[in-house]
């Protein structure tokens, strides 16, 4: 008799809600987060993350934050993490300089489900195509003068080609009137 009083539904469910209150005040009263990322501009909501203080003026409040917290944060949308770089100088070090390191990247949700492609893919995958891609940047001349000055080349070339009037250009006002 004691047993079935014990898993009656009305008394699962007062367990699961009294389950989820305990869970969500321990989140409220010490959230864990991992040790070695940037430190927060504000603390993140219960499941929110941070968005709901991006609902308005959300390239306000990111300007906001990095005054307050610097040019490297984090930011949980949802449960998930994501680490800001403001600067371009940090950038290019953390994408370039350090573009093992962080190659094992979340994929983009917006995009989820492409994962080919140097922009999308991701892990190993992702090294062998951006060697692959570097090497013929290379062949073409990429990090050299003589490339920059092929480019200049081209586009006074192409600049020239539209200055150039043609018979489409010469239209007579008086047909229109």
């Amino acid at each position: 008799m004691l047993t079935s009083d014990l898993f009656s539904l009305p008394t699962l469910g007062y367990a699961a809600i009294t389950l989820a209150f305990i869970l969500l005040v321990k989140s409220l009263v010490k959230p864990t987060y991992p040790s070695n990322i940037p430190p927060f501009p504000a603390r993140p909501y219960p499941i929110l993350g941070h968005l709901p203080y991006l609902m308005k003026g959300q390239r306000a409040k990111i300007q906001e934050w990095r005054k307050t917290t610097g040019d490297i944060f984090s930011l949980y949308f949802g449960s998930r993490l994501y680490v800001v770089i403001n600067e371009s100088n940090l950038i290019r070090e953390a994408l370039v300089a350090n573009a093992d390191a962080l190659s094992n990247r979340q994929p983009l949700s917006h995009v989820e489900g492409s994962t080919s492609g140097i922009l999308f893919s991701n892990g190993p995958l992702w090294k062998e195509q951006r060697t692959i891609s570097m090497s013929i940047l290379r062949s073409f001349g990429m990090g050299k003068s003589s490339l920059a000055s092929k480019i200049s080349e081209e586009v006074s070339v192409k600049t020239d080609y539209h200055k150039k009037p043609t018979a489409a250009s010469f239209v007579s006002v008086s047909s229109y009137f």
